[in-house]
């Protein structure tokens, strides 16, 4: 599935709450992950009101294929678990969040899940 121009849709307006919401997150992961460069990230948050789609999008006319979104749920829990000391940072452990959602790596996603669930695939 290739996401559409979010930016170039019909009913698209710009909601000044959520633009706060996606500067911060853009902001959060570029000092997350300081090796990523600026046409690395894309963002874009919708509110669906009725008709209308309210939002902010960073890059929102670059079409590409998403990373399946379950596996943007273990990137968020592998990096709980960082923060809170479950889980011990090393390079391996970047390369495999980094590949799981760059490129949607289902061997990276194996990895993670390993370690999330203490079990082996």
């Amino acid at each position: 599935m290739i996401l559409s121009a979010v930016n170039k849709e019909p009913g698209w307006q710009k909601d000044p709450g959520a633009a706060l919401l996606g500067h911060n997150v853009i902001q959060a992961a570029r000092k997350r992950f300081p090796e990523a460069r600026p046409g690395d990230l894309a963002v874009t948050l919708l509110l669906l009101r009725g008709e209308d789609a309210l939002g902010f999008s960073h890059r929102g006319d670059h079409l590409g294929y998403p990373a399946s979104l379950v596996k943007l749920f273990f990137m968020v829990a592998a990096e709980a678990w960082l923060a809170k000391g479950r889980l011990i940072p090393s390079r391996e452990l970047r390369k495999a969040v980094a590949a799981m959602i760059a490129w949607s790596s289902n061997d990276a996603t194996s990895l993670i899940v390993d370690l999330l669930t203490r079990t082996t695939s």
